[in-house]
């Protein structure tokens, strides 16, 4: 039955779209088992390093503080939580979750994938969780997994609708329960470390109405490197004097020859024009 099963999978693979699959020449890799082993496992890795993080590092604000929790949230995020028990193996010593999902003694990514994929209700958790996790004031581009979970609910036509509407609307009571768990957050001192560092706002209308000592301090210029006026800075570009004019206007040199110039006799406008008349120069030696 297994065989059987491991040959359909192959089969299926075989099927996928070429980005999707394995290239022929890379080698067999670790984290995934015989049956996936024709899936792109840098793709694998990716989707389920996503789907770690979505139900662990994301959840970390809401496990800090619980006395925030509406009913609903803790319903929400212990679904989300227990998907954690496909690679976290469990500790004999400590209490079995009923919820989590038994642990995969092969640690594929692919077998990981594929069990969340098939799961409709873990797919609409999900995506409560990416929504509420999504701004709404902006045309923020939607999270990276929010495409692998609603290309999984479209393979659902019969549920399409109630996962789609469902996720929707509690996506929105989890989103403020984020916001408040946000806002605890950073007022928690013992959390001073994971914040974020702030710049500091430079007002740089305040900046030009001071003068240039208080210029430099809003700048950040340091006093050592504020050099005396006397002395010469070879990166400055200081002005320098115009050379001298040795020719005159051309307007003026017309001018002066125009002066200097006889009458033209009658009849000669027809093949010389008046406005060309004092671009011309008498020969020298010359007599009219």
């Amino acid at each position: 039955m297994a065989r059987h099963t491991d040959e359909v999978v192959k089969r299926m693979i075989h099927e996928l779209p070429k980005n999707m699959r394995r290239d022929r020449w890379s080698r067999t890799n670790k984290d995934l088992c015989d049956a996936h082993q024709g899936l792109n496992a840098y793709l694998m890795d990716d989707v389920f390093t996503l789907i770690q993080r979505e139900v662990g590092h994301h959840l970390r604000k809401f496990n800090a503080y619980p006395d925030l929790l509406k009913p609903l949230d803790v319903l929400i995020l212990q679904k989300l939580q227990a998907i954690q028990g496909m690679w976290e193996k469990p500790d004999p010593k400590d209490a079995v979750i009923s919820e989590a999902w038994h642990y995969e003694p092969s640690g594929c990514q692919g077998c990981m994938v594929a069990r969340v994929a098939s799961d409709k209700h873990a797919l609409r958790n999900l995506r409560i969780a990416l929504l509420s996790r999504t701004q709404t004031r902006l045309n923020h581009v939607p999270r990276r997994l929010m495409k692998f979970v609603d290309t999984c609910i479209d393979l659902f036509p019969d549920d399409v609708d109630e996962l789609y509407g469902t996720s929707s609307q509690f996506a929105f009571i989890l989103k403020d329960t984020r916001k408040a768990c946000s806002k605890a957050w950073l007022k928690d001192p013992a959390h001073a470390d994971s914040r974020p560092p702030q710049r500091r706002h430079t007002d740089h209308d305040k900046i030009g109405t001071t003068d240039k000592g208080d210029k430099n301090e809003k700048s950040g210029k340091s006093a050592r490197s504020q050099k005396p006026a006397s002395e010469y800075n070879p990166r400055k570009k200081y002005p320098q004097p115009p050379p001298p004019i040795t020719l005159s206007h051309p307007a003026e040199r017309a001018q002066d020859i125009s002066s200097d110039i006889e009458p033209l006799p009658e009849g000669f406008e027809i093949i010389v024009p008046r406005k060309a008349r004092p671009a011309l120069r008498p020969e020298p030696g010359s007599h009219h």
